[in-house]
């Protein structure tokens, strides 16, 4: 993966937030809580474990050996203890976290990467890109999801070592999950 690669897909996961966000503002406060038969139940509550997922990978990678100073920023948001825990109590405060998190994404992209491309923990960030984009491709209608899979097939043959990058990072505790 290159730098650009990478500032393509944090531009990408922005774009794609925007839309969802700005599609589910549509939706009456019954209709986003309302139980969907998804994994989450409600599309607050996916858009709210998305946030939840993300804001906890992002922790953990401000916190590695490698110390991307870009992600210095997370100090400052809490740490969740379950993937089901609220971040905020509606779509708009969760809106406002998700701009937060996609702006610290895109950063640590366009001014952190380039550096750690060319070495081992260069590794942690094709981990990321994984993670995320195999997240959304579950969550991509038919006119993306090839475009999705696309990203998460590609990026996990990218791979060179098949041994965990992150293991001998200490993981947090998440209770309840």
């Amino acid at each position: 993966m290159t730098p650009q690669t990478a500032k393509l897909m944090a531009d990408y996961n922005r774009w794609m937030n925007e839309r969802m966000y700005a599609s589910a503002s549509t939706l009456s406060a019954q209709a986003l809580t309302a139980d969907k038969g998804a994994f989450f139940g409600s599309i607050l509550a996916s858009l709210n474990h998305i946030a939840v997922s993300d804001t906890l990978w992002l922790h953990r990678f401000a916190t590695h050996p490698a110390r991307f100073p870009a992600l210095e920023a997370m100090a400052g948001f809490g740490l969740p203890t379950s993937l089901r825990q609220p971040l905020a109590p509606d779509l708009a405060g969760l809106g406002l976290l998700r701009e937060q998190l996609d702006a610290l994404i895109q950063q640590w992209a366009q001014e952190q990467m380039r550096a750690y491309f060319a070495t081992k923990a260069g590794s942690v960030g094709r981990t990321a890109v994984t993670v995320t984009s195999s997240q959304r491709s579950s969550q991509c209608g038919p006119p993306m999801q090839k475009l999705c899979l696309g990203y998460s097939i590609g990026f996990t043959a990218a791979r060179k070592s098949p041994e965990p990058i992150l293991d001998s990072h200490p993981r947090e505790p998440l209770a309840r999950l």
